[in-house]
């Protein structure tokens, strides 16, 4: 029997680390937008933050594993929103200085069957995870949407008002480009 309402949940992480790391301010600034924009939308009690904290461990696979159970063995979600910011390549992504596969997020959708996922890569080449989440050419059933913010040839970049003689068609966003843009629209969907 199909279920029309869904309760969601969403985990925001930010894989760069304060050390080591060029645009960890930026990212996390974003991260800290993203999380606040989620928890307007589905209460502060169904988003999980998954952020460096002075003094612990940095965000890893572990980590951003533990918060999606919490979501669904506390908050029963069966919808949730994962949103990566990261420095990335083809099919991976750094999380607090450890390699994450595309492989591994798609081994746990696989034992998630009933729970739906969206998923948002900002990160370099986050395109090539719409082909590393697959097997045999087939995404998982159960994700819904994927959102990269580049293809998987391609470079994320921070938010430059001007570079190579271009202007930023919209100045007032901020952080990291791609980001900036999306957040301005959630506030302007949910006021």
């Amino acid at each position: 029997m199909e279920r029309f309402l869904r309760v969601k949940g969403a985990m925001i992480t930010v894989g760069l680390h304060r050390y080591h790391k060029n645009l960890y301010a930026e990212a996390r600034d974003v991260r800290n937008l993203m999380s606040d924009a989620f928890k307007a939308i589905m209460g502060s009690d169904r988003v999980r933050d998954v952020k460096y904290v002075a003094g612990a461990a940095a965000p890893n696979w572990t980590a951003v594993q533990a918060a999606m159970n919490d979501l669904l063995t506390t908050e029963k979600v069966d919808y949730i929103t994962l949103s990566f910011i990261a420095h990335g390549n083809t099919n991976l992504m750094n999380l607090g200085g450890t390699t994450f596969y595309a492989s591994q997020l798609r081994s746990y959708i696989l034992e998630h069957p009933n729970v739906k996922f969206c998923i948002i890569i900002e990160s370099c080449h986050a395109g090539s995870w719409l082909d590393g989440l697959k097997s045999g050419g087939v995404i998982p059933a159960n994700i819904e949407i994927i959102i990269t913010t580049t293809t998987a040839a391609k470079s994320a970049y921070p938010d430059w008002d001007s570079a190579g003689g271009s202007s930023d068609h919209n100045p007032d966003d901020m952080y990291v480009e791609w980001s900036g843009d999306f957040l301005q629209e959630i506030v302007v969907l949910h006021k």
